[in-house]
Parts: C-alpha cells; sequence; structure tokens
C-alpha cells in the first residue's frame, strides 16, 4: 500500500512541460499546419505527492499490512523524516488514545519534500481536482514570504517571514535555479542566529535575478536535517564480521574472515604480497589493524581481528595489504548473495520442459511443444478500431480476420448500425478497458449482457487479469484473448493463460525477435505489428482536471471532431483519448510503431488504428500481408509518408 510520495509516477515524462490543444476537424489533422486552440499548459502530468496520514486509521483497520514510503530519487534526510513521522502516526493509529496529527508534522513533511502541496490522490471516495501541479515539476519547499526590498550591491533580501527560518537553512527565489544557504540573517539591522514567523528580517548576501515581489521559499530546514541525520546515524546497523591475518616470513599474507551472520561464512584468501626482514621500521599489529579496519562504506564492520605476525617484518607494499581486504570484503559479499538468491523451484514437467534444453538456455526456444514453422504461411491480420467514425463504412475494408472493438462503442445508441455492420461482415471481439472501477462495475456487468444478447461477438481481448472473474461465465461460449497489457513475456505467463481459458495471446511490444519466437506455439500468438500504442493510462482527466467525469465538464470528448493532444517541447503530439464510460484518459505515443513480421513466429499480426481512414487502413493491411513496410511511416492527410 503506497501512502506517502510520488506514487511511482513515470519520472521523465511528468516533469516535462506540455500544452493541452484541442483540435475540431473531420480528417486525421496535419498538426504542423492547422488552428490549435490551447486548453492548458504547464507540466499537466506533474502530479503532487500524495499523503495520507490523515487517513491511516482507516488503511490500518483495513487490514494493510505494509506501507510503502516513495524514496526513489530522494535524499536520505527525505527518507528518514518520512519515515519516522509515519511510524508515529501508524504507531498512533494502532492505540487507543485519540487520533491528532500535528501541524508541525505535516510541515515537516512539506519541508523535506512537495511539489505544490500534498494531495489524497485515489483513496478517497470522492472527485480529486487536487491531484496536479502543473507549475513546477520539482520540490518547491515551503513559502517564506515576498521580497519587500532588495539591495543588489550587498546582496540584502528584506521580507516578512511567514515561517521560522535560522542560519544553515536553504532558500530559492521563483526566477533564481539557485539554492541559496542563509550565511547572514539580521533583524534591525543586527545580526541573529535565528527568527520567528512574523519578523522583518534581511537575508545576505544573495545575488541574481531577484526584483520586488519575487516568491522565497525555504527548501530545507537545518534542524530538521540534524534530526534525521542522527536517526541516520543511530540506525546505521552493520553487519559484525571477524578476519584473521597471517603474516610470516616468506610467506604469502593471507585472511581469514568468517562470520556467524550468515550460516557460518569461512574463508581464506591469500595474496602475492611476502613480506620481508625489516631494517629499520618493522610493521605492527596495530599498523596491520588500521590499514585492515577501513571497511567505509561497506555494509560490514570487524567485531575482532586477530594478528599472526612474526617479528621484525617490513610489508613493502599497503597498498597490496589494502587490496588483500578489499579482495576478502568482495568475496564476502559474493557468498552472501550466493546464500540469499532465490531460486526458481519449477515443476518442468508441469510446463511440458525438457530439463536438458533448461538448463542449456532458457532464453531459447524452452518447452515448443508441436512448434508450427509461421515462416511461409500467410499470418492471419487482426485489427483493433481506436476510435470509430460515423462517417466511415467499415464494411468495405478487407484481408481482416478479427475486428477488436472498445467496450464503450456498444454502449452508444448512435453506433448500433456500424456495429451491425461490422458484426455481419468480420469476426468481431469487445475489447475490454485496461481499467475498470468499483464504482461502474455493475454497470459494466449489466451492458455486457445485453451486448452478448443484442450481437454475435466471438469474444472478448482482456486487458486485466481481475477481468476474468468479471467475464467467467462466457468462458465456455466465447473466445478469451489476452491482451499485451497481461505482460506476456514467457511460457510460464502462457501456460497459465492457458489454464485460464485464453485461446490467443497478444504478446507484449517489449519483447525482441527472439524472444517472442521462443514462446510456446500451443497457444494462438499475435503480435502488434503497427499503431500509436498507449504510452500511459490514467484515472486522471486532462480536460475536467479531476479524477472524475463531472456533469459540468463541457468539453465535449464525446465529439468525434473534437481531438485531443499533448504537445511537447520538441513539438511531438501525443494523442489524448478521454473515455467517460470508463472514467479513464489514454495518452498515446506520438510515434507509430512500425515492425516487420515475417521472421516473427507468430499465427496473427495485429494493427492498431485510431483516425485513419477506409482507404488507408486497406492500404496498411495489404502492406504488411506482402510484408512491404514503411518503417517510421506517419498519417498526414490520409497519405503515407516517409519520416526524414
Amino acid at each position: 500500500m503506497h501512502v506517502h510520495g510520488n506514487r511511482g509516477r513515470c519520472a521523465q515524462p511528468c516533469r516535462l512541460p506540455y500544452e493541452l490543444i484541442k483540435v475540431e476537424q473531420n480528417k486525421q489533422p496535419d498538426i504542423a499546419n492547422i488552428n490549435q486552440t490551447t486548453l492548458d499548459k504547464g507540466y499537466l502530468l506533474s502530479t503532487k505527492d500524495l499523503c495520507s496520514l490523515d487517513l491511516l486509521p482507516t488503511l490500518v483497520n483495513l487490514g494493510i499490512k505494509s506501507f510503502k514510503i516513495e524514496g526513489r530519487l530522494k535524499n536520505p534526510e527525505y527518507v528518514a523524516t518520512v519515515t519516522r513521522i509515519y511510524r508515529k502516526y501508524i504507531d498512533l493509529a494502532q492505540s487507543n488514545k485519540p487520533y491528532i496529527v500535528e501541524d508541525k508534522d505535516k510541515k515537516d513533511l512539506l519541508q523535506v519534500f512537495n511539489r505544490g502541496g500534498f494531495s489524497t490522490g485515489y483513496l478517497e471516495n470522492k472527485p480529486n481536482s487536487n491531484l496536479i501541479y502543473k507549475n513546477k515539476p520539482n520540490n518547491m519547499g515551503i513559502f517564506l514570504g515576498n521580497v519587500l526590498n532588495f539591495n543588489n550591491n550587498k546582496g540584502y533580501i528584506t521580507l516578512k517571514l511567514q515561517e521560522d527560518i535560522k542560519i544553515g537553512d536553504n532558500v530559492s527565489l521563483e526566477n533564481e535555479k539557485g539554492l541559496y544557504t542563509i550565511s547572514e540573517l539580521m533583524i534591525n539591522n543586527k545580526n541573529t542566529p535565528y527568527a520567528k514567523k512574523g519578523d522583518i528580517v534581511k537575508i545576505g548576501r544573495i545575488k541574481g535575478n531577484i526584483f520586488v515581489n519575487d516568491k522565497i521559499f525555504k527548501l530545507s530546514s537545518k534542524d530538521i536535517n540534524t534530526i534525521a541525520n542522527n536517526l541516520v546515524n543511530s540506525e546505521n546497523i552493520k553487519v559484525k564480521i571477524n578476519c584473521k591475518i597471517i603474516v610470516h616470513k616468506g610467506q604469502p599474507i593471507s585472511i581469514n574472515i568468517f562470520t556467524n551472520s550468515y550460516k557460518n561464512i569461512n574463508f581464506t584468501i591469500t595474496s602475492d604480497l611476502i613480506p620481508v626482514d625489516s631494517i629499520n621500521s618493522p610493521i605492527t599489529k596495530d599498523r596491520i589493524i588500521e590499514q585492515i579496519n577501513k571497511l567505509g562504506g561497506t555494509p560490514f564492520e570487524f567485531e575482532n581481528i586477530d594478528v599472526d605476525l612474526d617479528e621484525n617484518l617490513y610489508i613493502p607494499s599497503i597498498s597490496k595489504l589494502n587490496q588483500l581486504r578489499r579482495d576478502g570484503i568482495h568475496k564476502l559479499e559474493e557468498l552472501i548473495l550466493d546464500k540469499i538468491h532465490r531460486s526458481c523451484n519449477i515443476d518442468l514437467e508441469e510446463f511440458n520442459l525438457n530439463k536438458d534444453d533448461f538448463n542449456k538456455n532458457i532464453s531459447q526456444s524452452i518447452g515448443k511443444i508441436s512448434k508450427i514453422n509461421h515462416e511461409n504461411s500467410l499470418k492471419k491480420v487482426s485489427i483493433l478500431l481506436n476510435d470509430l467514425n460515423e462517417n466511415y463504412d467499415y464494411t468495405k475494408l478487407q484481408n481482416i480476420d478479427k475486428i477488436y472493438i472498445p467496450l464503450k462503442y456498444f454502449c452508444i445508441k448512435n453506433y448500433n448500425k456500424i456495429i451491425t455492420d461490422i458484426i455481419n461482415n468480420f469476426n468481431t471481439y469487445i475489447y475490454m478497458p485496461c481499467i475498470l472501477k468499483d464504482s461502474i462495475l455493475t454497470k459494466v456487468r449489466e451492458n455486457i449482457e445485453n451486448i452478448i444478447i443484442k450481437y454475435e461477438i466471438k469474444g472478448f481481448v482482456i486487458s486485466n487479469i481481475s477481468h476474468i472473474n468479471l467475464l467467467e461465465k462466457y468462458t465456455d461460449n466465447y473466445e478469451f484473448i489476452a491482451n499485451y497489457n497481461m505482460n506476456i513475456y514467457n511460457n510460464y505467463t502462457v501456460s497459465e493463460l492457458q489454464d485460464l481459458h485464453f485461446s490467443c495471446i497478444t504478446i507484449s511490444p517489449e519483447l525482441d525477435k527472439l524472444n517472442i519466437n521462443s514462446l510456446c506455439s500451443n497457444i494462438q500468438t499475435e503480435s502488434i505489428i503497427y499503431g500509436n500504442l498507449p504510452v500511459m493510462t490514467t484515472n486522471y482527466c486532462l480536460l475536467s482536471k479531476n479524477n472524475s467525469c463531472l456533469q459540468t465538464c463541457k468539453n465535449n470528448c464525446n465529439n468525434h471532431n473534437t481531438k485531443y493532444y499533448l504537445k511537447d517541447r520538441l513539438n511531438l503530439h501525443f494523442r489524448v483519448i478521454p473515455d467517460y464510460f470508463s472514467k479513464t484518459t489514454t495518452i498515446y505515443n506520438s510515434k507509430k510503431l512500425s515492425v516487420h513480421a515475417s521472421e516473427l513466429d507468430i499465427d496473427c499480426i495485429r494493427l492498431d488504428f485510431m483516425d485513419e481512414n477506409i482507404d488507408y487502413i486497406n492500404n496498411i493491411i495489404e502492406i504488411y500481408i506482402n510484408n512491404n513496410i514503411c518503417e517510421g511511416s506517419d498519417y498526414t492527410n490520409g497519405n503515407l509518408n516517409r519520416l526524414v
């Protein structure tokens, strides 16, 4: 359960600025040459950090046993502060004492990292418009005040404090990227080590692009950092180890390392370093212990160092003694990792795998059952119509074996005739959303039941393992196709999906040719070879700026002639499709996938279409059937163009 942090968000894309643009045009637009309406701009995918302190009693009472604190790419002060505070309130939630969150603790969390304040994310069952902070993608600290006066010559900033500060705190200004450490602080022109909220102070000496009324933020607190560092140092637990150094005349120096912490590890390493007779300064036990004890940032510390040293010896190279220590620690780490390494206990017979083949190369064509050579056979063609156009005659499509239509279109009356025409001419499957919220599951069950009665569909493309239970009653009479979202990477996944009544799998687009061809073919396989793939599916709607569809939203996302894009700083356009049915938004890649399929050992090629017209779709299908791939293709004004 994730309770604090940035919720594992995709780091780089979310830190970039975007423009949300709207295009109203019947045909696929030439993005470079049309008039665009900008609806919003800024860091539109940058979520505020999640803070669940107020909700911890509810989460604890739900029986959640583990809470995840987001510490990726954060400094030790952040991790120490967040874990300290959450430990305090988890303990409080499990006690019989009143649960009251202190303002100071919330402020400490804001101080160590926040991006426009905090949000409760999706933890509460109500619309949340407090999810995104578009003005800044990184830590903004705590607001200190506005610049009242700036002495450019001396670098003095005058402001009225909204928070306490002291010497050693770090601050930033809204028009400056730099970080400044407060080294000079004055009240009434007198130096002071600290100042309180409400004081009018001078901070010096700060230079830069600074103007009156600029906002100032405290990015870090010296007091919080001191507490955090003390906590880190007090919990710096290391593994106790022992060693014996043998330094005998005429023999290579050796080190014996042993520990009871990991199943009695005991080993000896011998160097090529041979001590010689000393002329002036014989080596001492204390000097050897001093060198061997330099474990630096390793997770070990010596509990005891025993030195077996002959008298009157000299070690020609202390650096080699250091190397002996490093080699010993490296060997110790290898032995520990080997002992705690998790083995995969696989019943090979269960997966019909040959043990010799498995051990020889697990990535090479393992467990192949009645492998069919597809190299020269004609592959079947399936297409996904992400966006149905009421003006297109889909009965004119050619050379298609299967058509996948998103669930939402089966539930809109305006599309009844289009879907009926498609079903009368092609094997048609319901393409299930990758996310179905609990709030609409009852509605989905009713709709699917009505769809089954009304239309002669062939089956379902399932994008989420949980939807198997939802569709369990249909397993005997309809085909189940596992979408690529099911993370189909290897034969173990394939075998499990077979047991769950899937008759076809859509292989993950992340696999290369070798791994695709290594999958078992006792189940039908298909691979996406064309189209704009989704890069993100989110519960947050960029149009309503909320995690829920709002009745007051007038962006008209159901209007087929209205299209939305995220434009990045490179002028790349990412198609945005809000789905009012599943209450989700999908963002698609700006570039089309284009893969040569002739060498892929698959049964079916899948092509994903969005705005392409019928002639264009037929042209693309013909190209792929003939293995005449136009790589890096783009759809512009209905023509297939090669990008330079």
